[in-house]
């Protein structure tokens, strides 16, 4: 997919992907990320090459980054959760019964995570996750 195409995606971009810090250079080996000379991109690499179009940033500890992604409603959302699921990731929405719904947002224990989930949220959604302590805050 041509970089112009997934830009203008973004423009109209209410999803958020949640992955550890450590998946962002990982090739995303699905058609949507896929380089014309057959590689795939790394969140890092477009975050690089779309600039403000596409940045990255912190949520939940230094474990953590969010990202906006347009995800159409024919059923991609699963076939991303399948695909990180099948790199190792914990899905945190997942609560552990089968054909039931996943955790809302407000029912995450995020405090709770080890480092190797990821999850799927809407816009109303991502208000609710917690960000990192400021570093000023810190000190």
């Amino acid at each position: 997919m041509s970089l112009d195409i997934l830009r203008d995606e973004l423009k109209d971009a209410y999803d958020y992907i949640i992955v550890p810090t450590s998946a962002l250079d990982v090739p995303v080996e699905l058609s949507k990320m896929q380089k014309e000379d057959g590689s795939y991109y790394t969140i890092n690499e477009l975050s690089d090459l779309l600039g403000k179009d596409f940045t990255p940033t912190t949520t939940i500890d230094n474990r953590f980054m969010k990202f906006r992604w347009a995800i159409p409603r024919n059923g991609e959302e699963a076939l991303i959760v399948t695909y990180l699921l099948s790199k190792g990731l914990v899905n945190m929405r997942d609560n552990g019964i089968d054909d039931a719904l996943d955790y809302t947002v407000d029912e995450i224990d995020f405090t709770a995570l080890q480092g190797n989930e990821f999850g799927v949220f809407g816009m109303h959604e991502i208000k609710k996750v917690p960000n990192p302590p400021m570093e000023e805050e810190l000190i």
